[in-house]
């Protein structure tokens, strides 16, 4: 699954807690501040981080 329209899809169609959790628990800084702002995030925000972290920008 490499085509990032279908990564988008992927995580716009899972649970955002989860997604939040698994990169706050990946050990690096980036992905924990990565994982937090999306727990804390509407869902406006919520697709522009997917769409920046996936390269999948303006894709859907």
């Amino acid at each position: 699954m490499s085509d990032p329209a279908d990564r988008l899809n992927v995580l716009l169609h899972a649970e955002p807690h989860w997604t939040a959790r698994a990169m706050q628990e990946q050990g690096s800084r980036f992905y924990r501040a990565l994982g937090t702002a999306l727990e804390a995030a509407d869902a406006v925000n919520r697709r522009r981080i997917y769409e920046t972290w996936t390269g999948g920008v303006g894709l859907l």
